[in-house]
Order: C-alpha cells, then structure tokens, then sequence
C-alpha cells in the first residue's frame, strides 16, 4: 500500500550491487538504484532522502523505498518548480498510464500528471491511447503543486515559443497561418472538432460550429448539427486549413484563431459549404448566417466571389427557395 512522502538518511550504499538502505523510523528501509531519481553515484551515506513506501514484492510485511531522491536532487527539482508559470510549454516524458491519466517525468527529477480531461475539450477514447511509454512530448503548465510536489499540465492547444519567437513576421491580430488537421474528433452532436498543427502549434482544437459563426438562438439545433454533419467532409484529416489570429494573449500563451478565406483552396471550400446549404435547403435563418460568416472571415480580394457563389446558388436552386415558402 502507498504512503505519502517520508523522509530518511541513507546508512548504507552498495554502488557496484546497485542498492542500499535508508535508516527509517529505526529500520532499515532497502532501495534499489532503479527506484532512484537522478544518477545512483551521486548518493552517498548520511544523504537525506525523500521517497515513497510501497510492501516490499519479496514480503508483503515489510516495506521498501522508491522514488528516492536526495538533497541535492531536492533542492533542483524545488528550484525548478518555483520557475514554473501557469501556461508554460515545457517537455515531459511519459512514464506510465494510470486509470484517470498519464504519469510523467519532466527535468530535475520532478513528477508530472496529465489528466484525461486536459488531453482535449471533447471526450474520446482516442485520449487513452494517445501516447506510450518512453514518449516525450510538449506540454502547458496548468498548476505546480509545492506540496505534493507535482505539477499538472494540459494537452490542450499548445502554442509552442517559437510562435511567439517567429523572426520573419511579427506575430499579431490577423496573423495567418496555414496549419495541418492532425485528426477530427467526433462531438456527441456528431460533428467535429478539429485537431490542427504546424511548426508552432500543437493539438489546437477548432471548432466548426464555433468558426462558421452558427448561433443557436433563432435555429433548429438538429438542423444545425445535421448540417455541420455534412460539412465535416471538407476538413479532411491529414488535409490542410488557414487559419487567422483572432485574439491573442501572450501573457498567458493564449491565441483563439479563426477559418479564413486567403486562397483559391479554402475559396472552393466555401463554395462548397454555400452549395450544401442551398442544395439541402436549409432554413433561411440558418443559410444566412452561414453566408455573413463567410464573408466576414474571407480575405477583402475574395469578397466579390463570394457574393457570386451566393447569386448562383439563388439562381440554381429558385424551387428549393419556393417550396420552402
């Protein structure tokens, strides 16, 4: 059974055997050099020790240590979790999964702990199996905890110093980017949200329903789902969509992007979504939204196209339009 965090003096050490003991409540308490953090030839006789009890594998009476740290590793890890912010990207090593999360190791010896629900905003299995063993992978800062000496961290939009670094533009509101759809995860509405990536950013979630501007006030939410349903086969994975900043907080390593219209690409997406709104004679609640929001996220050169689509699909389907009346 664990225990929380005890405290010791190592009485005897065996470098080339790899073990030693830890005087301990006047026991002797066993290590072995795997269940040692940092490098085992550091540690030396009278070192104080933190570590953690667990029954002993060989005799479910007894108790042995892991996890041991010494002094000098203590006072490392303590430096670096008083550097840690809240929204820091740093780099972290899977360790092990456990039942709510993944279990990490970052530098200085210090424990990591990254919650299913900080993987992403929409829950999947696909947050289980993300990553293995030995993976090393980018991370936010959400909280250090000094006391159980921990820090939590999240998966969640990563927007990696080098974005903000970025010699060649000057990086603000209105910003564009064109990023890779790393996957789609499916909503229990049953569209998606998007996974996007590029040299800056990681795992940014993007929601279609959010980006095509559809408000749920005045519209028939089955409708609304229905049709970003059917949208959701525009934004293939493995595909690529531009994106433009919106609002940024540097501060706090904050951008929120948005759908935008630069290129002959992304224009042929938009006429594809103005045709599924006309062909599937959505309402006119609905179809006008979807119509503003286009023009209000499509570059000023692409205006007047846009425009055009939507005369054309008037024209097009003049029937749809009647019945619906």
């Amino acid at each position: 059974m664990r225990k929380k965090k005890q405290q010791g003096r190592i009485s005897s050490i065996k470098y080339r055997k790899g073990f030693g003991f830890i005087e301990y409540e006047n026991k002797e308490l066993f290590f072995h050099k795997k269940n040692t953090l940092g490098n085992f030839q550091d540690y030396a006789e009278d070192d104080l020790v933190e570590f953690t009890l667990i029954s002993s594998r060989s005799d479910k009476e007894k108790f042995e240590a892991i996890k041991v740290i010494n002094e000098s590793n203590i006072r490392s890890r303590d430096r670096f979790l008083e550097s840690l912010e809240k929204g820091q990207i740093i780099e972290a090593r899977i360790r092990y999964k456990s039942a709510n999360g993944y279990h990490l190791g970052l530098k200085y010896c210090t424990d990591g702990f990254l919650s299913f629900e900080n993987i992403s905003y929409v829950k999947s299995e696909d947050t289980e199996s993300l990553f293995k063993k030995g993976d090393f992978v980018s991370l936010k800062v959400t909280k250090v905890d000094f006391k159980k000496k921990l820090v939590y961290l999240n998966f969640k939009n990563i927007i990696l110093p080098e974005f903000w670094n970025n010699q060649e533009d000057e990086i603000e509101v209105g910003s564009v980017f064109n990023c890779k759809i790393r996957r789609k995860i499916m909503t229990q509405y049953g569209y998606s949200r998007l996974m996007l990536e590029n040299s800056y950013i990681l795992n940014y979630e993007f929601s279609l329903r959010r980006k095509l501007g559809i408000l749920y006030d005045d519209l028939d939410r089955e409708e609304v789902y229905d049709f970003l349903g059917k949208v959701d086969d525009f934004f293939k994975s493995d595909g690529t969509i531009m994106v433009r900043i919106q609002h940024l907080e540097a501060e706090i390593n904050k951008v929120v992007f948005s759908w935008w219209i630069e290129n002959d690409f992304e224009l042929e997406r938009a006429e594809k979504i103005l045709h599924l709104a006309y062909s599937t004679n959505v309402s006119e609640a609905l179809k006008s939204q979807i119509y503003l929001n286009l023009l209000d996220i499509t570059a000023p050169f692409f205006v007047d196209d846009i425009i055009a689509f939507k005369e054309r699909m008037e024209t097009e389907f003049p029937a749809l339009e009647e019945e619906e009346s």
